[in-house]
């Protein structure tokens, strides 16, 4: 359209004037590429500014959805943590961890005040209702009897005061298995009252304590640590003394025991001698243990009164002009007696053949013991 109007006002002007319609084309032409630049820099500006609010929303979403997302998990940890800190079974304690089968473990439970009730159960055996102490926490007796050798697991239930349920669990171990005793032995075959003896046991390392029974007495061995190291034995001894008069067979029983009272029982028997009495040298003995007599001559004064009233008693020495011992007459009774041995207890065994002639060695030395108090080797 332009084109023909142009064209149209060539025809009615001149020549000079086609220089200036050139002149106003070419200037059109110019501002025609002009506003095509701007729309098109417009254009490339709207886009950019569009893309960078595009992107900058984009980037304020992500920001959001991150933020959304680190308060979410935020959020999902803090539950987390108030979930486990919600938890109203404070502590668990037992007075004992391991115990024997019949023994009792107290279990104190530890919990927040909203807690009204806790049960306690364990596998294959019935619940355990606690109560709660007056210094605020609960407590149950538990009592082993019957239960086996092993490892158990309680069960603790806490219900509060919206019968919300808390539970937590703790350990105990039964143990009925005894310490293995390796050898007991005594250092001699008889035991003489007032004299020293030794008795050794040598049991495992579960051994606690070991003492010995004699007569309803205790006497304890002491843990010798010298000959423990690196072994899985230990080595108990005994060195003790038996006072009192006892004669003939001494049974000895020996208690090893461990850290929960589990024990067993080794018996040994040794030959129990009383006391004897050296008196003026006239009984030769090794190492005798040496009895006094307050007033020896009025003991055996009595003893020879005593036996003058059954035979004729005649007093003398060991030696070649006198032989110790009773005559019989015709073998049925005895007629006299030589006392050699100025000791009660001589004369006392000689009055037990007087009046028992069938009685032996042995019988005639115990009937003067009964009298004596003592024994002569």
């Amino acid at each position: 359209m332009i084109i023909s109007d142009l064209l149209s006002i060539n025809n009615f002007i001149g020549y000079g004037d086609v220089f200036l319609y050139k002149k106003f084309f070419l200037v059109l032409t110019l501002l025609i590429s002009l506003l095509i630049t701007l729309s098109v820099v417009s254009a490339t500006d709207i886009n950019e500014h569009t893309n960078q609010t595009n992107n900058q929303t984009r980037n304020n979403n992500i920001n959001d959805y991150n933020t959304q997302n680190l308060s979410s998990n935020i959020s999902s940890m803090d539950s987390k943590s108030l979930s486990m800190n919600r938890n109203k079974i404070l502590g668990i304690k037992k007075s004992k961890e391991v115990v024997k089968s019949g023994g009792k473990i107290k279990i104190r439970i530890y919990t927040s005040n909203s807690i009204k009730k806790v049960h306690g159960y364990i596998s294959n055996k019935k619940s355990y209702k606690f109560k709660k102490s007056n210094y605020g926490y609960w407590y149950y007796y538990l009592n082993t009897k019957n239960y086996k050798s092993g490892k158990y697991r309680l069960i603790v239930k806490a219900i509060d005061s919206k019968n919300v349920i808390f539970k937590d669990l703790t350990y105990f171990r039964v143990d009925n298995i005894p310490p293995k005793v390796i050898s007991v032995k005594s250092n001699v075959k008889s035991i003489i009252a007032g004299n020293t003896f030794y008795i050794k046991n040598i049991a495992d390392n579960t051994s606690k304590k070991v003492f010995a029974k004699i007569r309803g007495s205790k006497y304890y061995f002491w843990l010798d640590d010298s000959s423990n190291k690196n072994t899985k034995y230990k080595t108990w001894n005994l060195n003790a003394k038996i006072s009192y008069k006892e004669i003939g067979t001494l049974e000895i029983a020996i208690y090893t025991y461990d850290s929960v009272g589990n024990y067993v029982k080794k018996t040994i028997y040794v030959k129990s001698v009383p006391y004897y009495v050296e008196w003026n040298n006239t009984v030769l003995l090794n190492n005798p243990i040496k009895v006094y007599y307050n007033n020896p001559k009025d003991n055996y004064q009595k003893s020879i009164n005593e036996l003058s009233k059954y035979v004729s008693v005649f007093e003398g020495y060991a030696g070649n002009d006198y032989t110790l011992g009773i005559t019989y007459n015709n073998g049925i009774k005895a007629t006299r007696v030589i006392i050699a041995y100025m000791d009660p207890f001589v004369v006392y065994h000689e009055m037990g053949h007087v009046l028992n002639w069938k009685w032996t060695e042995y019988q005639c030395d115990y009937y003067a013991y009964k009298r004596t108090g003592y024994w002569i080797l």
